[in-house]
Formats: C-alpha cells, sequence, structure tokens
C-alpha cells in the first residue's frame, strides 16, 4: 500500500524514468525558440510560445481571444481559411507568408487532436526562412549578371566575327582579277627574279613580260614592287 502511495506521487514513464508534466512540456516549447500557436476549436488563442510575442506582436492577455482579431499578420490572408481546412480534414497545410515587418516564414498548421482522438483545434508553427530568401535572392542575382555578362559577350564575339568576315569580303572583292599567265609573271616578279629570266623561264619574250608586269602594277593600283608585294601579303595572294 505504502508503496502504490509513492509511485502515485513520483508517476513514472514506461520507460521507468519520471513523467514529463506540462510545465516540462511548457518549457520545452518555450526552448525551442519557435513561434507556435494553439487553436481551439473555434479559433481563439490556448497557447502560444514567447517567440509569437518577440515576432507578431501577442500579449499574454491576447490568450481566449479570436485569431483573427490578435494575429498581426494582415498579409497572411489565408490563415483562418487554412486553419479551418485543417480541422475538418486532418491534413496539415504548409504556405510561404510574410509578416508585417516583412519576415518571411514557412507557415504550419497541423490538427491538434484530443486524447480521444478528437479535433480539438490545431497547432500553427512559423520557420523564419529570410535569410534562405536572401541567399536565393543573391545567388538569383548572380546568376543573372553572369548571364548578362555571357550575353554581352557572345554579341561582342558576333561583332567581331561579322566585322572580320566583312573585312575578308572586302579583301577578297578588292583582290584583281590576274590572268594565269599575269599571276606566273607576278610569283617570279615577287620572288625577285628578273624580267629576262622570267621570259626564259615560261617562254616568252622579255617584252611580254613587261608588259605583263605593267598591267599587273595597274591592275593592282600600285606604281612600286614594294607597294605590291605589301599588297600581295595582306590580301592573300
Amino acid at each position: 500500500m505504502e508503496q502504490r502511495e509513492q509511485n502515485a506521487s513520483n508517476p513514472r514513464s514506461w520507460s521507468g524514468q519520471p513523467s514529463l508534466t506540462a510545465r516540462d512540456l511548457q518549457d520545452v516549447l518555450y526552448g525551442i525558440r519557435v513561434p507556435i500557436v494553439l487553436l481551439d476549436s473555434d479559433m481563439t488563442i490556448r497557447f502560444f510560445t514567447p517567440e509569437m510575442s518577440r515576432c507578431f506582436n501577442l500579449v499574454e492577455t491576447d490568450m481566449g481571444m479570436p485569431l483573427w482579431d490578435r494575429m498581426g499578420l494582415a498579409p497572411d490572408k489565408a490563415l483562418v481559411t487554412d486553419a479551418g481546412h485543417v480541422m475538418q480534414s486532418l491534413e496539415p497545410v504548409e504556405r510561404e507568408i510574410e509578416s508585417l515587418g516583412g519576415v518571411q516564414y514557412i507557415r504550419r498548421i497541423f490538427p491538434f487532436l484530443s486524447g480521444r482522438c478528437e479535433i480539438a483545434g490545431a497547432v500553427v508553427t512559423f520557420v523564419d526562412i529570410s535569410h534562405q530568401k536572401r541567399t536565393a535572392g543573391t545567388l538569383e542575382c548572380a546568376r543573372a549578371q553572369a548571364e548578362a555578362s555571357n550575353a554581352a559577350k557572345s554579341r561582342s564575339l558576333t561583332a567581331a566575327c561579322h566585322d572580320l568576315r566583312r573585312r575578308n569580303d572586302d579583301t577578297a572583292n578588292r583582290t584583281p582579277c590576274f590572268t594565269r599567265r599575269q599571276q606566273q609573271v607576278m610569283q617570279r616578279v615577287l620572288a625577285g627574279h628578273p624580267s629576262k629570266n622570267i621570259a626564259l623561264d615560261l617562254g616568252i619574250s622579255r617584252r611580254t613580260v613587261e608588259s605583263h608586269r605593267a598591267s599587273i602594277m595597274k591592275k593592282a593600283g600600285v606604281r612600286s614592287l614594294p607597294a605590291l608585294a605589301r599588297l600581295a601579303i595582306t590580301g592573300g595572294w
């Protein structure tokens, strides 16, 4: 009998450890530093953690007051609707919301069941994701800047290639149209061979060689052999 009375005064869980009291559970909720609010089935505030006070300006006198009259969450228009849906369907609901202070949260609502597995209300939790959002925004900004830089480089490269092709086309268009014999004479002239040797090499007269040289200089638009050599090099003749 004495042992039973001792056990009753010092309840223990199935594992042999002392059972958690309501105060213990409250201390756990206070210690996790997460905004949490417990609602009754009629949407009145039954309990909230201190973080709710810091984040959403709830005060102790808000206990028992209607949720929509006390929550500083004006942008969260779907809160009451979502809570009602959770109590009816017993399915959790998750949504990203932003407080009046501009802090971004993931708001989750879970059904709260009594010991007889009957719906007794809902538990609403808020997880601050502002840092993740800022990081994501920074990464997105960096990605956009990188893409813009790559696009600018691509445009610059395309313009350079277009300009190079235009220059090559202009060079090709400026290349004189030499006959086969004139090309043979010009190759030897540029190689430094005298007209006499060119005539013997090609089996033509020296006068014909001189005539071809004059025609080559006229078509090329130059008056000296060095000028003809420079034009041949730049034109890729």
